[in-house]
């Protein structure tokens, strides 16, 4: 796959040297559509491009809305460099929002319930967070579910009016994150949100929502189309199209097999990972399953034939040290943690793609998408 460049850079984003086209396209469509469907392939800098919807309204809070509570930390700290970088354009208090990170929050300013502490942080990010200053605008990290508690009522009876009405009336720039990852009361949630944006007129004044994914389900695409029937301005923007186009994704060579008796499979997939260890001893690459069970006998077994210093494991239980430490090894054995936003980048960065070879299995259409675009990400390469 592909990517185009951009080769006329508005001068409100000069400050960011290089772009691609669609990062480009998401900020021109800001200025006149209500939604704005970025469709760039994996890997090709869609949370950048939704961060450029900011400067049309810097002065406004706006939030980020990550699928996985590992990614809210990625995400977070993707989000304070991108201000940085735009030299003072952009002057937003960066937050990550998830249950772990309200509770972290001081409880002798605004009292210790996390609706209360949330609706103070968006009146003013000053009372739950003095350092910051007066008056700042603030772009919140969060995880669907934190967004359906506030938009549907559902946080504790003295904090849940104020709070769904901060969250309705507040953000004056919604980013929705790999939105195709989420479960159907997530989904419901953003779908009933954006229809509540158009009845009530908060497109009319200026309310914008990024939607970012590559893989867009048929069904949002649908529920798009009816917004798009009753007056929503939305704007569809594939980076693959254009003329000054660069690799994004190399070719691969997939096998598919059909997944047998546990021992079995997983006998075979160590025997796969012996041979690419032994045929090709200076490739990288991965194995994601659906199963922690699965990773941690699969690593038993590779231990068993000697193997224990060139494996590492990451899953939803792996401590933050740990996965950074075990991102540094020749083969990453991994559960869905990986699925989004973890990019197997490497201390010291080869020249190639990051991962050589892959091995995983997929539950359903969208795992399969998702899993296979992990591997030969040439972007920059």
């Amino acid at each position: 796959r592909s990517i185009s460049q951009c080769q006329d850079l508005p001068s409100e984003l000069q400050f960011m040297g290089q772009a691609l086209q669609h990062q480009v396209d998401v900020f021109e469509a800001a200025k006149e559509h209500d939604i704005i469907v970025d469709l760039a392939p994996t890997g090709t800098g869609k949370t950048k491009a939704g961060l450029t919807a900011l400067l049309h309204q810097p002065n406004r809070h706006a939030v980020y809305i990550a699928p996985t509570n590992a990614l809210i930390e990625q995400q977070t700290k993707a989000a304070e460099e991108f201000i940085r970088s735009t030299n003072g354009k952009l002057n937003h208090v960066v937050k990550a929002v998830s249950a772990k990170e309200v509770r972290s929050w001081s409880n002798d300013r605004v009292g210790s319930r996390p609706g209360e502490k949330l609706y103070n942080l968006l009146r003013n990010p000053a009372t739950v967070f003095p350092e910051v200053g007066p008056n700042r605008p603030i772009l919140l990290v969060m995880n669907p579910d934190i967004f359906y508690y506030g938009t549907f009522f559902s946080y504790n009876q003295k904090d849940k009016v104020n709070l769904a009405t901060s969250f309705y009336t507040q953000f004056s720039t919604i980013i929705f994150d790999e939105f195709h990852l989420y479960d159907a009361k997530q989904l419901v949630s953003l779908l009933f949100y954006l229809s509540y944006l158009h009845i009530f007129g908060f497109f009319q004044a200026g309310r914008r929502v990024i939607l970012l994914t590559a893989t867009p389900e048929p069904a949002c695409e649908s529920a798009l189309a009816v917004l798009e029937s009753k007056g929503v301005r939305i704007k569809q923007i594939n980076g693959e199209i254009g003329e000054e186009r660069i690799p994004s994704q190399t070719s691969v060579h997939l096998e598919l097999r059909v997944q047998r008796e546990r021992d079995p499979f997983l006998e075979e997939i160590a025997d796969e990972v012996v041979t690419y260890l032994t045929d090709s001893p200076k490739e990288y690459g991965a194995v994601i399953l659906d199963s922690k069970d699965h990773i941690n006998r699969l690593a038993t077994l590779l231990k068993k034939r000697g193997y224990e210093y060139r494996i590492g494991r990451i899953h939803g239980s792996t401590p933050q040290e740990e996965r950074a430490e075990n991102a540094q090894k020749q083969v990453i054995l991994a559960t869905s943690t990986v699925d989004v936003g973890f990019n197997f980048e490497r201390d010291l960065p080869t020249p190639r793609q990051n991962l050589d070879w892959l091995i995983f299995s997929a539950r359903d259409r969208s795992a399969f998408w998702q899993r296979i675009g992990r591997v030969g990400r040439v972007l920059g390469k």
